[in-house]
């Protein structure tokens, strides 16, 4: 719950509130199966290219379009948000391959929305530079979830305890900051630094927190 909000927030706020994919991409492409049926999309669906369904060859065929304006600085520069919902993302699938690559495309951003954890190939979760993990009503979900990431907090324990705290108001989310070893609530708290373990310190907490929002500034 709460992804649809998210991508709204990340393509349609404004400069001014740190979002702003409308303006910085040349082209925002979604698939998802669900968005036409989803009326909190309804702006989306205005402003950006939208495949309400999914098969490999869609992305064959952005690669080949990219490609064909040569150098990458002569590609477009485009976000892909790819929320799929069911059994047609198959194992192995494009979606998959880009994800090591998709750079080199002059795509900026990649996202890739799913309600089962595992779903997800190995190589898409390893290549994964943030991972966003909504309030989980599935138990066995989250699990997955802890399984995959605990070892950046040092246990499972000390993954269930931020999580409650980064999901404990409705539509926060546990964001992962994987490579810098980072936890935070949302875009805003920063609840743990792998190397200075800030959750055992709330003071350093309140000081790192107030350092990000004056590099915001």
């Amino acid at each position: 719950s709460g992804k649809t909000v998210l991508i709204n927030n990340i393509l349609l706020r404004n400069r001014e509130d740190g979002f702003f994919g409308q303006e910085y991409f040349d082209e925002n492409i979604i698939i998802s199966n669900t968005i036409l049926n989803d009326p909190t999309a309804r702006f989306l669906k205005k402003s950006c290219t939208i495949c309400d369904y999914y098969t490999d060859g869609m992305i064959t065929s952005l690669i080949a379009k990219q490609d064909s304006f040569g150098e990458k600085e002569n590609m477009p520069f485009i976000s892909l948000i790819c929320d799929i919902i069911g059994s047609n993302m198959k194992r192995n699938n494009e979606i998959s391959f880009l994800a090591t690559r998709f750079r080199h495309k002059n795509i900026g951003f990649m996202m890739v929305a799913v309600q089962n954890f595992k779903s997800l190939d190995t190589i898409l979760r390893n290549n994964a530079t943030s991972v966003i993990i909504f309030r989980q009503t599935n138990a066995r979900q989250l699990e997955q979830c802890c399984e995959e990431y605990c070892s950046m907090f040092g246990s499972k324990e000390k993954f269930y305890e931020i999580y409650k705290i980064a999901t404990k108001k409705k539509f926060d989310f546990l964001y992962l900051k994987v490579y810098e070893g980072r936890a935070l609530r949302s875009f805003e708290e920063l609840l743990w630094d792998v190397d200075t373990d800030l959750h055992n310190d709330e003071s350093i907490i309140t000081d790192e927190v107030n350092d990000i929002k004056e590099e915001k500034e």
